[in-house]
């Protein structure tokens, strides 16, 4: 008599099997085809919490709000410097879409970033550099994916009473960087000395 298979086996190269298939798909793609197997998808053309459309940028870190039609500012160099061969110095070896992870990549040209602080900011500390700025250009100071305070808006509650009542420049909501160091500093609180 035959064995009976457990129902595990099956999953196994079912799931094998889709991530082999999304590996080359865009986000839109791979989003319908996993949300016809899986509840509870992202979708990944709406920003969290929001039906607010977003662009889906493959050569990105990821989906980005809507831009409004602003001029960039602010210029990556190593991407100016790039642009008619836009694979070196930061996309060499990979296939297209495919990003390297930015502590790996970032690390290449900043490599004696923020060694004189003893303390960091969050996304500094994990090298989650992307999560504040574009690897390209942008319409913000710094390459900033958002002005500040609203791109610290993201992470921090500056709505929060006991932030306002804190400090004046805190209740009026002044560019955060004027006081604080964005990425680390000598000082918890991360003020510039």
């Amino acid at each position: 008599m035959p064995k009976a298979q457990s129902p595990t086996s099956f999953i196994i190269p079912v799931c094998a099997l889709i991530i082999l298939v999304c590996a080359h798909c865009t986000p839109e793609q791979r989003y319908r085809t996993l949300s016809f197997f899986f509840d509870g998808v992202p979708d990944p053309t709406k920003v969290a919490g929001t039906s607010k459309p977003v662009i889906v940028d493959d050569d990105e870190f990821g989906p980005r709000p809507a831009p409004k039609q602003i001029k960039p500012v602010s210029f990556h160099t190593a991407y100016v410097e790039g642009k008619d061969n836009c694979i070196e110095p930061c996309h060499a070896g990979m296939r297209m879409g495919m990003m390297p992870d930015p502590k790996t990549l970032c690390v290449k040209c900043h490599a004696d970033f923020g060694k004189e602080s003893k303390n960091w900011h969050g996304p500094a500390a994990a090298w989650a550099c992307t999560q504040c700025h574009d690897g390209h250009e942008s319409p913000y100071k710094a390459l900033l994916k958002e002005p500040v305070p609203k791109i610290c808006a993201k992470c921090h509650d500056l709505d929060a009473p006991s932030f306002a009542k804190s400090n004046d420049a805190h209740a009026t909501k002044e560019d955060c960087a004027l006081c604080h160091d964005p990425h680390g500093a000598s000082n918890a609180l991360l003020l510039k000395d």
